[in-house]
């Protein structure tokens, strides 16, 4: 794989682009900045075309958000076992893992934090964090804004523009 720098503070690698000028990490997202996640039932790709549906979990990948426990390895991949999962030492919760949206609104709420049922490094890859997240039952169809948050659902901020201090970049998650 090669990895780039833009010099406009972005990384490129192939098929996706990375602002790295937000504070905290990111979801990894495709040129059209649609989250890379796959269903968890089958692991297809989540896509326009096949999109995640309500009550479903999908797999969203990740780089820097949390530290794990046991310290991870160093440019390998990541085995199977033990689980390299959240170090709720350090990290008592993911914070707030919400969706916003749908995309296009200028000023959106944030829905209740999403649950997720794993945060931790992805087995089979290198430094790349993987969370299991359950999309709510009651989720209506759109092109939902997916954050990562270090303040509360109801925010001071506008989330799809101003919060680079508190809020991840915003990867977009098509429901139907």
């Amino acid at each position: 794989m090669s990895v780039s720098q833009t010099g406009n503070g972005q990384v490129r690698v192939p098929g996706a682009v990375f602002d790295v000028s937000y504070l905290i990490g990111g979801f990894f997202a495709d040129a059209n900045q649609y989250v890379i996640a796959q269903h968890a039932s089958d692991y297809s790709t989540v896509t326009v075309q096949n999109p995640a549906h309500a009550g479903e979990t999908i797999i969203a990948y990740a780089n820097n958000f949390f530290q794990v426990w046991p310290p991870p390895p160093i440019g390998i991949p990541v085995p199977s076992q033990p689980l390299f999962q959240l170090n709720t030492g350090v990290y008592p919760g993911l914070n707030h893992l919400v969706l916003v949206g749908p995309m296009g609104l200028q000023m959106a709420s944030r829905s209740p934090d999403l649950q997720i049922l794993f945060a931790g490094l992805a087995p089979g890859l290198v430094g790349v964090e993987q969370l299991n997240i359950v999309i709510p039952a009651n989720q209506g169809p759109g092109d939902w804004a997916l954050i990562f948050s270090n303040v509360p659902p109801v925010g001071s901020c506008n989330p799809l523009k101003d919060c680079k201090e508190t809020d991840s970049r915003p990867v977009y998650l098509p429901v139907r």
